[in-house]
């Protein structure tokens, strides 16, 4: 079967996809991955057959966002607004690659619509492949409304996909999600720089994911030193080149840019980090305690999701001074209950069918168009 797989050129989106993308291809299924071309060299460096589509200039601009302080409206806007439409861009060479290739099945995730573009286009099956924080019920549907002038142009309409997966524990969710088939998250691991050896104190991991952020370079060198005032074997993992912009970290800091974050983090105490759905999901699947820090997009629901699961406390604004740090990672290190219910999730998502299995349900929702 082929199977056209298609995502943002964004590791956080990308990363949830590649168990099941491997696990098609190691059931004989012909997968290709669909992505802008700037991010076509991370998913050959994954291992996968890329289709590097090239962006064109388009007339639309994307809605302004709501006030910051509205996070909601903001998600809202993120997942049906400003996500969808990046596909404007690159939507009409994955189409001229896929109508000469012609997939049985497009597996998109949850704000990539060129995928679903091109379904509408071929009469091809959909499958939404979710990230492990399952998004409102409807929210991601209403992106392809955004997009009704580019469905017109190609005198196609939006379908609903033929099935809708996610990753995790279901304990986690939020009670406004739809309905969804749950399967088990499996962290993505790629080699990375070689972590230092342990040493007597808790390692104590601290990353803000690899989206770019302008506040991420002083908000990580700010964790990674109360960090280290707390006791700890501090690592803290860059992902980004914007978090060099500023003066060098502490010494006693192992600053790495790149890692195979499931190893790192099993090997840690606490994770510290931004609630990104990767980074979240790696820590529960390891049964790791957190210590988030949201920035932005989805990260502030997922945040309150985790903290409502009993894996995690947040920090908020007036937490990231530096006593106020030392302190409450010092707290976290100590919080038996924290551990115990990352413990707990850890082994509800290893009770979830595998990658194997989604990988077969995957298919069986193809053929017939």
């Amino acid at each position: 079967m082929r199977i056209l797989v298609t995502t943002n050129a964004a590791m956080g989106h990308f990363s949830p996809l590649a168990p099941t993308a491997r696990a098609l291809v190691g059931l004989g299924h012909d997968v290709r991955i669909g992505c802008p071309a700037p991010f076509a060299e991370t998913v050959r460096d994954a291992g996968f057959e890329a289709w590097a589509c090239a962006e064109v200039p388009v007339s639309a601009t994307v809605p302004a966002p709501p006030p910051a302080d509205s996070r909601a409206a903001r998600l809202g806007w993120a997942v049906s607004q400003s996500w969808p439409w990046c596909a404007r861009g690159w939507v009409a060479d994955l189409l001229a690659k896929t109508r000469a290739w012609n997939p049985d099945v497009v597996v998109v995730e949850p704000v990539e619509h060129a995928g679903r573009i091109v379904a509408a286009a071929l009469g091809v099956p959909v499958v939404e492949h979710g990230w492990g924080f399952t998004l409102p019920h409807g929210l991601t549907q209403a992106g392809s409304s955004s997009l009704s002038d580019v469905y017109e142009a190609i005198d196609a309409t939006p379908t609903p996909p033929r099935l809708s997966i996610d990753l995790g524990a279901s304990s986690v969710q939020a009670s406004d999600v739809g309905p969804v088939a749950r399967y088990r998250y499996q962290p993505w691991s790629q080699p990375g720089q070689p972590l230092p050896e342990p040493d007597s104190r808790p390692r104590l991991l601290v990353t803000l994911g690899t989206y770019e952020n302008p506040d991420a370079a002083g908000r990580i060198r700010r964790i990674a030193a109360a960090a280290l005032h707390a006791g700890g074997q501090v690592l803290a993992i860059l992902g980004n080149a914007d978090r060099r912009t500023l003066d060098d970290f502490q010494a006693g800091i192992h600053v790495l840019d790149w890692v195979d974050l499931p190893a790192a983090i099993e090997s840690s105490a606490l994770v510290i980090h931004h609630a990104g759905a990767g980074t979240s999901w790696a820590a529960l699947a390891a049964g790791r305690p957190s210590l988030v820090t949201p920035q932005m997009g989805d990260q502030f629901r997922n945040a309150a999701l985790l903290e409502r699961s009993g894996a995690a406390d947040v920090l908020d604004e007036e937490a990231l001074s530096p006593t106020a740090l030392s302190r409450r990672i010092e707290s976290a290190l100590i919080n038996q209950s924290l551990t115990h219910r990352a413990l707990s999730l850890a082994e509800e998502n290893r009770q979830l069918p595998d990658a194997t299995e989604l990988a077969r349900h995957i298919a069986s929702s193809g053929g017939s168009r």
